[in-house]
């Protein structure tokens, strides 16, 4: 067998085991609030997915693109993650490609390993979001960059740019890959290492790539001034920068899947330093693109998320919303594995791969959920909901929650808005529903609230709790003693009311 029909082998494994444990997931798992959003928004039409995206905090491909692959495998969980997963499936052919352009065999199988054994590949990667549509547009865009002033071919230029023209009209943080390119080629122009030539037609790709833009500027520009905070300051900036970075690089190293107090945390973590750090030690060409794109879409996405206007939570986010950069990153690590002698390469992957293996046993059992509202089983909710209701029974759902009017839509219950408690109680129902969705360090009238759930208590002599999307201790203490968040053993509680008093 040659090495190139074995090299073959390897990616066809790797691309089955990735298919296997995606859609493995994806039928286990409920959407989570944003997934519910993607699915209700992608139902829609084209002009009110973009009316609606121009006035909210992303551009519209993906929903556009989510919306006809809808149309045709349906805009259920296995429907709308399906074509993420295809996207994954990109990434995971682009990875190994450019593994291998830009360094060899060993590298590309050892960064397809990483990628099929991430926890945080198999937490993200088939979500009903933009995660890996926009992870294989930057893969593509840094491959065609490279492949552009390697063989100086006008169609990698072409490709180039519409990769990078649909990235920024996915996601706006997609932007710093642009400008990670090009700070990369920055410094090889200013080392005399590429053709002035070459160097003049690239520019004038960039200029071309900033014009397609412009039609969605004004958009990009009302976003950003929605969203930056008016009482930022700059005396809490060396903190909040901090604990973002640090968190991103807790879910980029092990996942969101383990408990920050957890002894095989901390391993990966420090597996995971070494290996940038192997990495850098030869910062030649190829590598320096890689830290180039990872560390302007990291800086990028930390000074954003510091300047939000959602402080408390935009840190949280960081980690889906920089799925993107991940394959970057996966490769630096397979070449800091490359990078030492074979016995410690060996030992190393080892061991991450056992990190990996058990955060990846993490996500499929639910356990040590850093977000528990990734494994709240609203199907299963919903279908109890409507085996066990009495006729006329009602749904109310908690402020601000996006996931459960979603599915209380879906399956035909009759929802009852909480605004509107008082009127709906003149004349009780047989039986209520209560779903409190406790989403931590948001302030949502809680006052309203707590008034409307005593007077279910005051109305109904018997109540009954289910309780959905344990929070595990270690990670409860953490969040409410260090980061200043509420409390709350299960991210969902529901509430079955009834035998009305009056």
């Amino acid at each position: 067998m040659t090495s190139n029909h074995r090299n073959a082998l390897i990616f066809v494994a790797f691309l089955a085991l990735l298919l296997v444990a995606q859609f493995a997931l994806a039928s286990q798992r409920s959407f989570w609030e944003d997934e519910a959003l993607t699915a209700r928004l992608s139902a829609q039409s084209f002009s009110e997915i973009v009316e609606q995206r121009a006035q909210n905090n992303h551009p519209p491909l993906y929903w556009l693109l989510a919306s006809v692959w809808g149309k045709t495998f349906g805009f259920d969980e296995i429907g709308l993650r399906s074509f993420s997963i295809l996207c994954l499936g990109v990434v995971l052919a682009l990875l190994y490609k450019l593994s291998r352009l830009l360094f060899n065999a060993r590298v590309a199988w050892m960064a397809g390993l990483l990628l099929v054994a991430s926890p945080y590949v198999l937490t993200y990667g088939h979500n009903a979001r933009y995660y890996a549509l926009a992870a294989a547009l930057s893969l593509l865009a840094v491959l065609a960059a490279y492949l552009y002033f390697k063989e100086h071919r006008l169609w990698t230029l072409v490709i180039y740019s519409l990769s990078v023209v649909g990235l920024i009209y996915t996601i706006y943080m997609g932007a710093t890959v642009l400008l990670g390119i090009n700070l990369w080629l920055l410094l090889q122009a200013l080392r005399r290492k590429v053709s002035p030539g070459y160097f003049v037609i690239w520019l004038g790709a960039q200029v071309l790539i900033v014009a397609s833009y412009l039609p969605w500027l004004a958009n990009l520009a009302a976003s950003a001034g929605r969203n930056l905070d008016p009482a930022f300051s700059l005396s809490g900036f060396p903190a909040a920068f901090a604990l973002r970075l640090g968190y991103l690089g807790f879910a980029y190293s092990v996942g969101e899947f383990f408990s920050p107090l957890h002894p095989l945390v901390w391993l990966g973590i420090l597996l995971t330093l070494l290996l940038l750090l192997s990495a850098l030690r030869r910062l030649d060409h190829p590598t320096g693109l890689l830290f180039s794109v990872l560390g302007v879409v990291v800086l990028g996405s930390l000074l954003v998320s510091i300047v939000s206007v959602f402080p408390q939570s935009a840190w949280q986010n960081l980690s889906n919303r920089n799925f993107f950069a991940y394959p970057c990153f996966v490769l630096l690590l397979a070449v800091g594995l490359d990078r030492l002698r074979s016995r410690q390469a060996q030992i190393l992957l080892a061991l991450l791969l056992v990190v990996y293996l058990a955060g990846s046993f993490n996500v499929y059992t639910g356990r040590q959920a850093v977000k528990p509202l990734l494994i709240v089983p609203w199907v299963q909710v919903m279908e109890k909901i409507q085996a066990e209701s009495q006729p006329e029974a009602v749904v109310f759902c908690s402020q601000f929650d996006t996931v459960c009017p979603y599915y209380v839509g879906r399956f035909g219950l009759n929802r009852i808005s909480l605004g509107s408690w008082e009127q709906a109680l003149e004349v009780p129902p047989p039986e209520v529903w209560w779903l409190q969705n406790n989403i931590g360090g948001y302030d949502y009238q809680r006052d309203q609230e707590q008034a409307a759930f005593q007077a279910l208590q005051d109305t109904y002599q018997k109540v009954e709790q289910y309780d959905y999307g344990a929070q595990d201790e270690s990670i409860r203490w953490i969040k409410s003693r260090w980061l200043g968040q509420d409390d709350y053993p299960y991210r969902l509680n529901l509430y079955q009311f009834n035998q009305p008093l009056r």
